[in-house]
């Protein structure tokens, strides 16, 4: 059994997770065997407290209503161990090795540089190291043959109505891949031309998503 001091300190600990790192504690599949646990071991009187708890509370439900809706078929199992995979990273990583996973995965090439996107700047999860590993994947998945370009047209036209993320992510990510010349901006550019978007920007002054970082 814990002695008093030690109660102390774990409950101390737990604490400065809590204001500090709180990603640590977004356990989506256990958050409700843990919860409780949690509760009991910070100051709830604190108002800082309830709404850290509140925040992590509600980040966990946020990932676990996705995960459920997967379970139900509509993300393959593939995807799910993709998922799985991308948060399971530890630092220091190799990217060679994590894309040697990623192509041992039943996922096609467009949901394949999709589901990286949408990792990469989703709001469910934080660090900008995630855009820095998908980044250099993409930059891999282009090495191997696969049209990062072509599919990442898809990711931008979905991004902020089929997919919530990270505006300033997403524009983190762009940039990144257009500095290893995974991304051409050039061809982006003559595709968003070919649509007439530009043009439909300039009489509406409304910025579409899949033209939202040009301006």
């Amino acid at each position: 059994m814990l002695g008093v001091s030690n109660f102390l300190y774990l409950c101390s600990f737990l604490q400065d997770i809590l204001f500090s790192h709180r990603e640590s504690l977004i356990v989506s599949n256990s958050w409700e065997l843990y919860q409780s646990i949690l509760e009991a071991c910070v100051d709830k009187r604190c108002s800082i407290v309830r709404s850290c708890l509140q925040n992590i509370s509600q980040r966990n439900k946020n990932l676990l209503s996705p995960m459920q809706a997967r379970q139900n078929g509509s993300v393959s199992s593939g995807q799910r161990k993709l998922i799985n995979m991308l948060d399971s990273i530890a630092m220091p990583y190799n990217i060679d090795e994590i894309w040697g996973k990623c192509r041992s995965l039943e996922v096609e090439e467009d949901q394949l540089v999709r589901c990286l996107c949408q990792w990469a700047t989703t709001s469910l999860r934080v660090g900008r190291h995630r855009i820095y590993i998908v980044a250099g994947l993409l930059g891999c998945a282009r090495r191997s043959g696969i049209s990062v370009q072509d599919h990442m047209k898809g990711f931008l036209e979905g991004f902020g109505s089929n997919v919530k993320g990270s505006k300033d992510d997403a524009y983190l990510l762009v940039s990144e891949l257009v500095r290893s010349k995974t991304f051409s901006v050039a061809l982006y550019m003559k595709w968003l031309i070919s649509r007439g978007i530009l043009s439909e920007y300039t009489i509406t002054r409304v910025c579409v998503c899949s033209s939202f970082f040009l301006f």
